[in-house]
């Protein structure tokens, strides 16, 4: 289920509407978190020069991480199931041939063992993404070569409450389909 509502509900430029709407701490929580990424690619060798490095990011959904990715690394590959999203990505990051898109399932990589410096799965993704989360790990494990980075992320309890806000301003600007009300079952 959850597959099919990234791919087909929230996808694209409804995906980056979601994200317009976020409020102020919202939007400082999840660019936080971006920095924090980049701050640790910057930190740590993983290629000889930066401009050999080799970066895939699990559901890349529109870019949003991918374009600062680029500052960072030499080639970045990113993975989504939503060709909607993936198209909309080519256009919002524009990394020539530096960039490589691909409607893959991040669980049955297309890729060799080994084949990146450092694989991330962030802004919560990992709870995106349907069937077994251990199974994922283990295609980023397998992906990523000895000595390379593995990147994680789901959201920290107390980001909750500032979560629960952007899901309101989501609703509020049209984008949820379905609210439930107290008490009340799914519309």
């Amino acid at each position: 289920m959850a597959e099919r509502y990234y791919t087909e509900k929230l996808a694209a430029e409804r995906l980056m509407r979601c994200y317009a709407v976020a409020p102020p701490a919202a939007r400082a929580y999840l660019q936080g978190e971006i920095d924090f990424l980049l701050a640790e690619l910057s930190a740590v060798e993983l290629a000889p020069d930066a401009s050999r490095c080799r970066v895939l990011e699990l559901g890349c959904g529109f870019g949003r991480v991918l374009r600062p990715l680029l500052e960072r690394a030499g080639r970045v590959w990113g993975i989504d199931t939503s060709l909607a999203s993936l198209a909309m990505a080519r256009e919002f990051v524009a990394g020539g041939g530096r960039l490589h898109l691909a409607a893959m399932d991040a669980a049955r990589l297309a890729f060799a063992d080994s084949r990146f410096d450092a694989v991330l799965c962030i802004q919560n993704g990992i709870s995106a993404f349907a069937g077994d989360p251990l199974a994922l790990m283990r295609e980023a494990l397998r992906a990523t070569r000895p000595g390379g980075r593995i990147f994680f992320s789901s959201y920290a309890e107390r980001f909750w409450p500032e979560r629960l806000r952007w899901f309101e301003a989501q609703a509020a600007a049209g984008l949820w389909a379905r609210s439930i009300a107290p008490g009340r079952e799914a519309a």
